[in-house]
């Protein structure tokens, strides 16, 4: 599916004029996966290797970064917006799997959902 998606996405950058954006997008996650994986000890090249095969950022940055109602109205703030959505992107898919994820639990007595810790 990478192919297909990379070859429209690349159709539809062209056309839009987009490439800019959508270039400083995978260079600012590509530098905060990096920055990421280093702090947490992860190995950087596996990280970099789910970023660039497995997750859907040429997706993303082709079709939903560069939709023309939600861009903002100059080129400086497009390249802002394009490295501010790069660097908010990675938290949504970097995770360590080895550490289990807290759940929630609808508590009836009180109505509201309760954190359970990991167990």
């Amino acid at each position: 599916m990478l192919p297909a998606v990379l070859l429209a996405g690349v159709l539809l950058v062209r056309k839009l004029r987009q490439s800019e954006m959508v270039l400083l997008f995978i260079a600012a996650s590509l530098v905060t996966v990096c920055i990421i994986s280093l702090l947490q000890g992860l190995s950087v090249t596996k990280e970099l290797r789910l970023l660039l095969v497995e997750s859907p950022i040429f997706f993303f940055a082709a079709i939903m970064l560069t939709e023309p109602l939600t861009l903002p109205p100059t080129q400086k703030l497009k390249n802002l917006y394009g490295v501010i959505i790069g660097i908010l992107f990675i938290p949504q898919i970097i995770s360590d799997l080895s550490t289990p994820l807290p759940s929630w639990r609808w508590s009836s007595a009180t109505s509201t959902p309760t954190l359970l810790a990991p167990s």
